[in-house]
């Protein structure tokens, strides 16, 4: 099966674990109105939730040092969460024009900062194909590429915040993809 249209996995407690592959992320950016393309770059770049994304203040940036901090009390497990700044998102950021203070998210139409995203994000998703998909299934993409390219599980757990590595576990199935392409080499043989 060939990875890179593979976007389900079954994992424990026979959930499903739905995340964008690439081929799936290009037809979402070509149809995703430009308001808010950079929402959902920062959603891929984060991992952060809706919540975090749309409360992300300039405040909570740091372009220097290159990190984004979320406090605890703004965050649904109450912990700090420092992530690296993506050079994707950066760009983003200076398409938005860096601000001093205030939300980094503001709804052209309101001026004020978006309160949801659910009906735009939801027609571009249908626009591109692609189903049985959430906003949260973003940060699930997140935690499958970080483990696909190398990232150990401890890293990925500190990444996306979770509280528990029991939770991280989840995002292993890109090895499991990778054992079955060396079985299959093998198999070649």
């Amino acid at each position: 099966m060939n990875s890179a249209c593979f976007a389900y996995e079954k994992y424990s407690y026979n959930q499903i674990i739905r995340y964008l592959s690439i081929e799936e992320e290009d037809r979402l950016f070509r149809v995703l109105p430009e308001r808010i393309k950079p929402i959902i770059v920062c959603a891929l770049t984060t991992g952060l939730r809706l919540s975090n994304v749309l409360n992300l203040k300039w405040e909570s940036i740091d372009l220097e040092v290159g990190f984004i901090e979320i406090l605890r009390q703004e965050n649904k497990g109450h912990k700090r969460i420092q992530i690296p700044l993506c050079n994707k998102f950066r760009k983003e950021l200076e398409k938005i024009g860096v601000k001093e203070r205030g939300f980094v998210f503001i709804n052209p139409q309101t001026e004020l900062p978006y309160k949801g995203i659910h009906k735009s994000f939801k027609t571009a998703l249908r626009q591109a194909g692609i189903q049985n998909f959430r906003f949260h299934d973003l940060r699930h993409t997140v935690g499958t590429r970080l483990v696909a390219g190398g990232s150990d599980l401890q890293t990925v757990k500190e990444y996306l915040a979770h509280s528990d590595l029991k939770t991280t576990q989840r995002y292993l199935h890109p090895v499991n993809e990778n054992m079955q392409k060396a079985v299959n080499i093998l198999d070649s043989f």
